[in-house]
């Protein structure tokens, strides 16, 4: 059985002396040096964004013309190996923010932590499936009665 001393060092090294090392700035900078790295950090990071949004306005995150036929086979499905599009009638999300739309459609650092429910890849409904690309429109393209949008 492991001492308590021994425990104890061994949470003092592998917990918090790690984290000390990310919290504290490198010995030899200056709050101005720090400073001005991080804002380097994130103007590189503003640039790599414009140029994504540069290029991408080509590919839109929809389709504009989604034509997917729909089954009309007017017949409920009695196992999941018979379903169709058009029998899903409830989309839902458990998770964790992926599912939430954590910083989806975040243009600012103090935006990083909000949530954009409406714009997450399973339930967000805020556009319609020309503009966004979800579960829940390409279901609702085949359901229009369909439950559990963001």
């Amino acid at each position: 059985m492991s001492s308590p001393a021994f425990i104890s060092g061994y949470f003092l090294v592998f917990g918090i002396l790690p984290a000390l090392s990310i919290i504290a700035p490198p010995e030899n900078s200056t709050l101005a040096n720090v400073i001005a790295k991080i804002s380097e950090d994130f103007s590189a990071w503003d640039w790599k964004r414009e140029q994504f949004l540069k290029y991408s306005k080509d590919y839109p995150s929809g389709w504009a013309d989604f034509n997917c036929p729909t089954p009309s086979t007017g017949v409920v499905a009695q196992d999941v190996h018979h379903l169709s599009q058009s029998d899903i009638s409830v989309v839902g999300a458990v998770g964790d923010s992926l599912t939430a739309g954590r910083a989806a459609d975040a243009e600012y650092l103090s935006e990083i932590f909000l949530d954009y429910r409406g714009t997450s890849f399973a339930t967000g409904a805020e556009k319609n499936l020309t503009l966004q690309a979800s579960l829940f429109n390409i279901f609702s393209y085949f359901s229009p009665n369909i439950k559990g949008r963001s």
